[in-house]
This record gives C-alpha cells, sequence and structure tokens, in this order.
C-alpha cells in the first residue's frame, strides 16, 4: 500500500469578523485579506489508537517541524535503520516502528508520548506562573545542551504570543492572554536548521497584576540571558490551541512583521502607557535582581566550560 499524500498545504480560509484579533492579523499582513481564519492541519484520518493512524502521525511530526519526506532517513539516527523503501510502503515502515523510536521521536521534538496512541496534547506545557523560577532553570539546561560557546543566542529564540490590543495595566482587555513559546535549534536537514518547541503555560494574563508581573519577570529574563523574543498577536482560540492540537511550526513560520515587542514592557519609554510605567515600579527590583543572577549564571557556565576543556 503506498502511504498517503501527506499533509496538504494549510488552508486559511474564513470571514473579515471585526474583532481585534483578525483585524491585527490583516492590518499587519500576517495573511492575506479574507483569507484568515485558525489555521487548520491535517488530522490522522484513521481512529487514534489504530495502525494507520500512527503511520499518519509519524509522518505528521516531521512535515510539521519542516523535514519533508526525503529528509527522515537522514534525520533519524541511522540506528533506527529507516530507509526511502520504508517510507514508500506502510508495511515496510510498521517494521521499522517500535516503541524505541518513538521515543526517540519525541524525545527529539520534545512531544508527548501519549499523543501517538490518542488524542492527547502534542506537547507538556510548561508552567512557570508563580514559579519564575522554573523559567531561568529550563532556559539554563537549554544552553547547557546547546553549549554556551556555540553561539546559544542564535539557536535559542521565544514566541510571545498575546490575544489583546494594549497594555494598559490592569484596565486592559479582561483576560487577554499571553503564550511564550520556546524554539530550539535541533539540528538542521539540506534545506536549514530544524527546531523543537516548548509551550510555556497558558495561564498568564495581562490583566491580573500578578500574572502580569510573572510575564515581566520572564521577558526580563530573556533579556538578561540574551535571548531575542519575538512579539505577535493571534486569534484567541489559535492562542488556546498551540501545543494542544496545533502544532507551532507552520504558523510561526506565517509570522513576519512583529505586533509588539516584549522589551517595550520592562522599559520606560515614552510610548508606553502611563499605567505601565507605573506598573513597572512594581516589579524594577526584581528585574534587576534576575539580571544579576543570570548575569553570574552564565559566568560560572562559562568558567566551568573553561575549566573542563583547559582552556
Amino acid at each position: 500500500m503506498n502511504r498517503r499524500k501527506m499533509i496538504k498545504a494549510n488552508q486559511i480560509s474564513g470571514n473579515n469578523s471585526n474583532n481585534f484579533q483578525a483585524e491585527s492579523l490583516i492590518i499587519n499582513n500576517i495573511f492575506k485579506t479574507n483569507e484568515l481564519e485558525d489555521l487548520k492541519q491535517d488530522k490522522p484520518k484513521y481512529k487514534n489508537g489504530s495502525i494507520e493512524a500512527l503511520i499518519d502521525k509519524f509522518f505528521i511530526v516531521f512535515e510539521q517541524h519542516g523535514i519533508e519526506v526525503s529528509q527522515i532517513p537522514f534525520f533519524i539516527d541511522e540506528k533506527w535503520g529507516v530507509t526511502f523503501s520504508d517510507l514508500l510502503h506502510n508495511e515496510n515502515l510498521i517494521k521499522k516502528i517500535n516503541d524505541g523510536l518513538l521515543n526517540w521521536i519525541c524525545n527529539k521534538f520534545g512531544i508527548k508520548r501519549s499523543w501517538f496512541d490518542s488524542d492527547d496534547a502534542i506537547y507538556n506545557r510548561v508552567h512557570c506562573y508563580k514559579e519564575v523560577n522554573k523559567f531561568v532553570e529550563l532556559l539554563s539546561d537549554i544552553i547547557d545542551e546547546v553549549g554556551i560557546y556555540n553561539q546559544y543566542n542564535s539557536k535559542i529564540h521565544v514566541y510571545a504570543l498575546k490575544d489583546f490590543k494594549d497594555f494598559k495595566a490592569d484596565k486592559t482587555t479582561y483576560n487577554g492572554r499571553v503564550l511564550f513559546i520556546i524554539e530550539v535549534q535541533i539540528g538542521e536537514t539540506s534545506t536549514g536548521p530544524i527546531h523543537k518547541y516548548i509551550p510555556i503555560g497558558n495561564d498568564f494574563r495581562w490583566d491580573y497584576f500578578k500574572s502580569r508581573w510573572d510575564i515581566k519577570r520572564m521577558i526580563a529574563i530573556c533579556d538578561a540571558f540574551g535571548i531575542y523574543m519575538h512579539g505577535y498577536d493571534l486569534p484567541k482560540e489559535t492562542l488556546e490551541r498551540l501545543g494542544y492540537d496545533l502544532f507551532p511550526f507552520s504558523l510561526l513560520k506565517k509570522l513576519h512583521q512583529y505586533t509588539w515587542y516584549p522589551d517595550d514592557c520592562i522599559s520606560n519609554g515614552s510610548h508606553m502607557d502611563d499605567l505601565e510605567k507605573e506598573d513597572l515600579k512594581n516589579v524594577f527590583y526584581d528585574l534587576q535582581k534576575y539580571r544579576t543572577k543570570i548575569y553570574d549564571l552564565l559566568q560560572k557556565k562559562k568558567d566551568d566550560f573553561r575549566k573542563k576543556h583547559g582552556i
């Protein structure tokens, strides 16, 4: 049996609704006018838990991380022995797929093993609300994986995605959400770098002061690590789905023109609303504390590296 043609191009259709999310996408040319709707990705056409669905999901994972079918044998660790002929016929591929290979794929891309067998979420979201130090530890661990002297800040990026318009501290649109997604380069193919994605919670609200202050702390943490943040607006439904049943890759690659600059939210620039300037005073000490802590952390990593390699 020839395997099915994988994942059609994401189709974007829909209407010109007058809500802010739709307007912001149209205004910023993220998608063409009257082509606006939540991105829809092909889902397995077979029942979850079936062999056919497992094979579908195998191909979907690679496609949704920017890896073409012809590149799969070169990207997968050679110890799994996946060849071009295995990809041509499902009967051949199923002989190569086992729990070890599935676990390798999950570890490589950071996805949940249970997603292959059910309608569970694609990724485990890391929750840092009220636990901002977990964000520091996570970025620190990722830097160790990439390498402190391996130009890590060119291989790690953070997307800051929001579903509301204006920043007005507690008077911001009710329940306006921010979602962070960490993008980490994990390899490359003949056509470019390949990344994994780590969603950071969906419980950050800008209109609630404790949550907003944590967002500002996390922006300052990225700044201290030298990791660039990309700010974009998205429809609320899309924000909720990212990492659950929507892979980030296809959507993020369609975003080109920034709609906001996260660093602005930890500055007192004249363009910031007075309510935000006043609000920033509440976390100013914390921002300085994290900058000092992370500076010391990076220096220790560099010192440890030099000692280990006798430099």
